[in-house]
């Protein structure tokens, strides 16, 4: 299964380095360099793990934290310059799952926040819900995709892009956050974006799906629109 992370880090050779290690351990990452594009995000997609760099947003560091409203069960790693008792304890306090060293590799945040991931989902009680919108159905158990429960055969890298769209029904994505959020990566695959979303329009319209539409928003990106059934009379 691969995972979503969120990391909030200025330093741009760090934040490549995180970027590399977390892609090497299987997870997808999106990195952002402020506060407040932290805050937006978080509103609109479900992380399975974060890292924040506590030098990043200073001094008002855990108020800050207790702003974001994940739930408890978000594993949350927090970077510190110097890690003692009483930074381990205040960054605990404030909702981090781990406080650590900010000169930690790589390689060990990524593996450690991987860790705790899975140790959440094993642990949970209930199996993450299908998403549902109109005739669609996309199952995250399985990771099959469904029209009026016919099979609709996407590859995984196109599951991950419906799946992505579907979470944000009706409002358009970028191609580049769509790459981000479904690679980790940033770029060059935005033109392989293109090519993908017409082949998902092309499976749609071989399933005869005629309520879930993948439009095209000018300047935008793209959007999945559903729109209800129309019910019998």
């Amino acid at each position: 299964m691969s995972y979503l992370c969120l990391i909030l880090e200025r330093e741009p050779s760090v934040a490549d380095s995180m970027r590399r290690a977390f892609a090497s351990q299987g997870l997808r990452s999106y990195l952002v360099d402020s506060f407040e594009l932290a805050q937006d995000l978080l509103r609109h997609w479900n992380f399975d793990g974060i890292v924040i760099d506590r030098s990043l947003i200073g001094a008002h560091c855990h108020g800050l934290m207790a702003q974001l409203k994940l739930t408890s069960i978000t594993p949350l790693v927090l970077l510190c310059e110097h890690v003692n008792d009483e930074s381990q304890l205040a960054g605990l306090t404030a909702g981090a799952s781990d406080v650590v060293p900010r000169n930690s590799s790589s390689e060990l945040i990524a593996m450690k926040l991987k860790r705790m991931i899975e140790m959440r989902t094993n642990s949970r009680a209930e199996k993450v819900k299908d998403i549902r919108l109109g005739s669609l159905m996309l199952s995250h158990v399985t990771g099959g995709a469904y029209i009026d429960h016919k099979p609709l055969d996407l590859t995984a890298y196109q599951f991950d892009l419906l799946s992505l769209l579907a979470l944000r029904a009706g409002d358009p994505i970028s191609r580049e956050s769509l790459v981000q959020l479904a690679t980790g990566f940033s770029g060059s695959a935005v033109r392989n974006i293109d090519v993908q979303v017409h082949r998902i329009r092309k499976k749609l319209r071989a399933l005869g799906c005629s309520n879930v539409g993948l439009k095209t928003v000018r300047g935008r990106g793209y959007c999945l629109d559903i729109e209800p059934a129309a019910e019998a009379s």
